[in-house]
């Protein structure tokens, strides 16, 4: 898969990247599909984040899944400071139902938990998509 290696953006504006978190998508289609319960799909995936449509281990379409901290690197070889770095889910996704039973109380209080979790470096792969909020130096 080509990676783009270059960035046009004038100096002080800010850049935002969005990603998938690869250890999200390992955990959510092996919880879907036990068929992807395997060495070689979790190597895959942890490995190389790429999937290809016709390959057996192929649960979607062409697409690249990565990591808070490879995707911190990556933009570590631009000019680039990250100013920002969130988990925009979280584990919603994996409560979907729970979610949409709570009342008003109970839903507030889980976005406020949201919002102040949502920089937690120790969780920020478990959320379904990442986002880095960039500034060209």
């Amino acid at each position: 898969m080509l990676l783009v290696q270059f960035l046009v953006i004038a100096k002080g504006r800010l850049l935002a990247v969005a990603y998938i978190n690869k250890h999200f998508v390992l955990n959510s289609v092996m919880i879907r599909d036990k068929n992807f319960l395997t060495h070689n799909f979790i190597d895959k995936i942890l490995n190389t984040g790429v999937i290809r449509e016709g390959e057996d281990e192929c649960f979607w379409t062409d697409a690249f899944f990565t990591s808070p901290s490879d995707m911190e690197s990556f933009m570590g070889k631009f000019n680039v400071e990250i100013i920002d770095h969130i988990g925009t889910d979280g584990i919603s996704p994996y409560l979907r139902n729970a979610i949409d039973e709570m009342n008003d109380e109970e839903y507030n209080a889980w976005i406020y938990y949201n919002l102040k979790s949502c920089r937690e470096k120790s969780i920020l792969g478990m959320s379904n998509h990442g986002l880095l909020l960039c500034k060209k130096k």
